[in-house]
């Protein structure tokens, strides 16, 4: 068992490796990460917004954002944090798989063996975590969400079944297993069906017919309660209490509630299908955006979702194991399909824990194969695997960065008017770096004329430069010099003339007690450059800070030749009497 867990983990790092080198791409990383102004390593101040302010996101996600800010701890705004930070939750994850469906063979596939059970919980969590749908939170930096949610929520399950055991301490399983459901829905709340799950692992076991006497069905649901309203109520009220910036969700006399009905039945229907035959993947799936051009595929939608729950209903007693399985799935789906979002995207991550119910389903079905037939099985499954594994390749490419992915929901989107809108983000997005030639070149690309592409007036500093320099000097004023230095050393990345920029970076590096450094930074402000030169006095001021550092950490020599530096910026003297006198009584020490 050890060696086959080991063999998921191996083969799922492996498998993601390049993610590493990936960047931040243009759909909600800068939201999220880049240009978010509360973000910063774990501090009273992080941890004060994350708990307090649900509307930054239209979701109550305070767990999700500590770890965040546990990644920029480690890896500031560099991606490959971030990144990093995925790929060891995918192997954790598929590791996770592999245990739970190991867990759930033991007890209702008992007479398959114990080799037969490994085999097939190796089968099922290679194929979860090699699927191409696991592209999306992996590759994707702000998929870290899902990542931490799915994890906490799996290790719920976990605990939950091992309550179960005889001999265990049951309460204390249990409760760690609603602290973990709860931190799940906290980190993102794609998990809030998973009460619904637990309800029907109660069927289950009973009807397993070796509950302990302590056990009833149901009465175990009462850890979940408290969580599961608190979290709603919080969801609620952070989607319906959003910003302007994401929009309020629409009214019921804009989108009533036959509609919301049919969009969700179009969706669940989609995610029943689409992952076993995942081609033509995109981030951003236009096909439900106007219900009324797909009437056809609603229609088929509503009658397979009303076919099938009516079989496992009118067919429980027959049916029991694929009822529940059907009914597990629905759970989990629930909160993903878009009753309050118009317009709603079917993207691959909101299948991210629902795909574990089809994983188990998979192993359940493989492990009552008898006899040669498991040679036959294990030589499809690798077949499988190989062409899940090469699709989910093809589609972690593109998320190495913004033209990649974007080129992508471009070339995808068969709705004119989101088309368009992505064009544009695409094209903006080199715009507000500086990068006219490449902005002009995707506009090309996309079929946009030279006239819809916003001009760049010459010498002008990129937008994202400015954004970054203002979060910069927020930071500084605010106390936080760690995060004040990352956004300096963005928008210098992205300027790196800037005067002003360099100018107030060495202000910071002063003011933190590094001379050298913001001398260093001090040349770089003062040497021919983008934007308006530093006037005289700010220049003598800054270096009148610098000689402070110099003297305060006995080097006099260097503080007197940078107060000697000063004066010659003046002409030999102060531009004001006060800033004269000031640096005079250094040069005299």
């Amino acid at each position: 068992m050890r060696w086959c867990a080991l063999l998921v983990a191996v083969v799922a790092c492996w498998q993601v490796r390049d993610v590493a080198g990936y960047d931040f791409v243009a759909l909600d990383d800068g939201i999220n990460v880049v240009f978010n102004p509360h973000l910063g390593p774990p501090s009273r101040e992080t941890l004060a917004w994350a708990f307090s302010d649900p509307s930054y996101m239209r979701r109550y996600v305070p767990l999700g954002w500590l770890g965040f800010s546990l990644v920029y701890g480690c890896s500031g705004l560099s991606p490959v944090g971030y990144h990093a930070a995925n790929v060891a939750l995918h192997v954790v994850n598929a590791t996770l798989v592999f245990a739970l469906v190991l867990v759930l063979l033991r007890r209702f596939a008992r007479d398959a063996g114990e080799r037969w059970q490994t085999a097939c919980a190796t089968l099922a969590a290679l194929g979860w975590a090699l699927h191409p749908f696991r592209a999306e939170t992996v590759g994707w930096a702000s998929g870290l969400l899902y990542g931490l949610s799915g994890c906490a929520a799996l290790l719920s399950v976990l605990a939950y079944l091992r309550a179960w055991a005889p001999g265990a301490g049951h309460r204390r399983w249990l409760a760690a297993a609603a602290l973990l459901y709860a931190a799940s829905m906290l980190c993102y709340p794609m998990s809030l069906g998973l009460w619904g799950v637990f309800l029907l692992l109660d069927v289950a076991h009973a009807r397993a017919a070796s509950a302990r006497p302590w056990w009833r069905p149901g009465r175990a649901q009462l850890w979940f309660a408290v969580p599961f309203g608190v979290v709603l109520a919080l969801t609620l009220g952070a989607n319906y209490g959003a910003s302007e910036f994401w929009g309020r969700p629409p009214a019921w006399a804009d989108f009533g509630l036959g509609q919301r009905l049919q969009q969700m039945a179009t969706a669940w229907a989609y995610y029943l299908w689409k992952p076993w035959w995942p081609t033509g993947l995109t981030p951003v799936p236009t096909w439900l955006v106007d219900l009324k051009s797909v009437r056809a595929l609603v229609a088929a939608s509503l009658v397979v979702v009303g076919t099938g729950s009516l079989l496992m209903m009118v067919g429980w007693r027959r049916w029991r194991g694929a009822a529940l399985l059907w009914w597990a799935h629905a759970c989990l789906l629930a909160p993903m399909l878009g009753f309050a979002e118009r317009p709603y995207f079917a993207s691959d991550r909101y299948h991210y824990l629902a795909a574990v119910v089809l994983a188990a389903a998979v192993a359940l079905a493989l492990a009552r194969i008898r006899g040669r037939g498991r040679v036959l099985a294990l030589a499809a499954g690798a077949v499988v695997l190989a062409g899940l594994g090469s699709a989910q390749r093809a589609q972690l490419g593109i998320w190495a960065d913004t033209d990649a992915v974007m080129r992508r929901i471009v070339a995808r989107a068969d709705h004119a008017v989101v088309r368009a809108d992505y064009v544009e983000r695409w094209v903006r997005f080199h715009v507000q770096r500086g990068e006219p030639a490449r902005a002009a070149a995707v506009a090309a690309e996309a079929g946009m004329t030279a006239a819809e592409v916003e001009p760049t007036p010459p010498g002008s500093v990129p937008l994202a430069a400015a954004l970054h320099l203002q979060l910069a000097l927020d930071f500084r004023r605010s106390g936080r010099p760690v995060e004040a230095q990352e956004h300096f050393r963005l928008a210098l990345g992205l300027a790196p003339d800037w005067n002003e920029a360099a100018y107030h970076w060495a202000l910071l590096y002063a003011s933190e007690g590094t001379g050298l450094e913001a001398l260093r930074w001090y040349q770089r402000a003062v040497a021919p450059g983008r934007g308006r030169p530093v006037p005289v006095a700010s220049r003598q001021r800054l270096l009148a800070l610098i000689a402070e550092v110099f003297f305060a950490t006995d080097r006099a020599g260097l503080a007197r030749r940078t107060v000697e530096w000063a004066l010659r910026e003046g002409g030999g003297k102060g531009a004001e009497p006060e800033l004269d006198r000031q640096l005079r009584a250094q040069l005299a020490r």
